[in-house]
């Protein structure tokens, strides 16, 4: 046999080196997905099977893997790699591949980080209905991106009547529809102080306050309402008490001045002043614990409200020095799926808001450099394929 035919008997996807082998898959165009899911599923070597799995986007191909392959660390980096294809992580990536991508996972545990992480709402239900465990729905009802999301979590709660995961939703919900929705479903008194003292979600603690507040004040009001009841019961039997029984005879003219007038019984009016009096001091009392209460909570939101600025600037800052990181890992697909993390995240936080000129411009730099970077990566793999077809005739042409 020839050097030549020895050539032409093993390519390099079949080479008997895996170093080879795995200097092979990194040259292999993105689009060339039956070469790439061929050596994903079938090469002996975990390593060259790992670094195919990282370049395949077949969420039906990553599946079987993730199920099926022998070595642990493939199928997780499979599995991996379905859960960016569903957060559509990866430029080019769209609904279609991230429903299919869906639709490949069987992890519990994968399916609610995607529940819970997806942006795109129909991928995100998609995620949750195939959900079938209460704690996973008590997770996405608390952190879900998308209200559909969070709301479609929070009924499977409530049909199934979690009394434990929705009061965590509404102690540590991160969004206040559902966290007030669950609030507004605890009857329990205890369970509402509890959720006033250490609820996580503030608006959801305001909520638990004002419900212990209205409860207090109608035992207030229905206390009142008995005291000045009683009072009225108390004067009405005193007139009874004062009329002077007549017996029976004949008719007499009604009393004009001078007739002899009963007085009231001074003891019971005292006792009647004392209710009012009572009950009059008690609404003022509770008037000015609403005014307070009032001002209070106008204070603390706008405190709150000061403090969700500055927290959402500070992380604003930590995204755009992660993208810059991202910028620096030798792995280029490695480094394009952080920033893309980090940008869908940098996306949402800053959606309607205003960005700090510096922070926004470092970020703005970042992007711009990973764009240049993918055009010059196309550029030179049509490069390479250029050459690789020159050397291939040059080759035919000499046989």
């Amino acid at each position: 046999m020839t050097l030549l035919d020895r050539f032409r008997s093993a390519p390099p996807h079949k080479h008997p080196d895996a170093a080879v082998r795995l200097a092979f898959v990194a040259e292999i165009p993105l689009d060339d997905r039956e070469t790439i899911g061929s050596m994903a599923r079938e090469d002996e070597d975990p390593r060259v099977r790992r670094a195919a799995v990282s370049k395949l986007m077949d969420p039906a191909i990553l599946g079987h893997i993730a199920r099926e392959d022998a070595e642990d660390t493939v199928r997780t980096h499979a599995a991996t790699m379905l859960r960016e294809i569903a957060l559509e992580a990866f430029e080019g990536t769209g609904e279609a591949e991230a429903l299919d991508a869906v639709d490949a996972i069987a992890d519990q545990r994968t399916l609610t980080q995607i529940a819970r992480s997806a942006v795109r709402e129909i991928v995100a239900l998609r995620a949750l209905s195939r959900l079938t465990d209460c704690h996973a729905w008590g997770t996405v009802t608390r952190h879900a991106v998308t209200e559909a999301a969070r709301r479609g979590a929070l009924e499977r709660l409530r049909e199934r009547g979690d009394a434990a995961e929705l009061l965590a939703v509404a102690m540590n919900g991160e969004y206040k529809d559902t966290a007030l929705v669950c609030v507004d479903l605890v009857t329990d008194r205890g369970q509402l102080e509890q959720i006033a003292s250490r609820g996580r979600n503030k608006t959801a603690a305001r909520r638990a306050r004002g419900i212990i507040r209205e409860d207090e004040e109608r035992a207030a009001r229905e206390k009142a309402e008995q005291t000045d009841q009683a009072g009225e019961a108390g004067r009405a039997g005193s007139g009874r008490e004062q009329e002077p029984a007549t017996a029976p005879g004949p008719e007499v003219e009604p009393a004009v001045d001078g007739d002899l007038v009963v007085a009231p019984d001074p003891a019971v009016e005292e006792a009647n002043r004392r209710e009012m009096e009572q009950a009059a001091t008690e609404r003022a009392h509770v008037e000015a614990a609403e005014r307070e209460a009032r001002e209070v909570r106008l204070a603390r939101e706008t405190q709150e409200r000061a403090v969700r600025e500055a927290a959402r600037d500070g992380r604003l800052a930590e995204l755009a020095d992660q993208a810059a990181a991202a910028l620096d890992v030798a792995d280029a697909v490695v480094g394009y799926t952080r920033f893309g993390l980090v940008r869908r995240e940098w996306n949402d936080l800053s959606a309607g808001s205003t960005v700090d000129a510096a922070v926004a411009a470092r970020f703005a730099g970042v992007e711009a450099t990973f764009t240049a970077r993918q055009d010059q990566a196309r550029e030179a793999d049509a490069r390479t394929r250029r050459e690789t077809l020159v050397r291939v005739q040059q080759l035919l042409g000499r046989v």
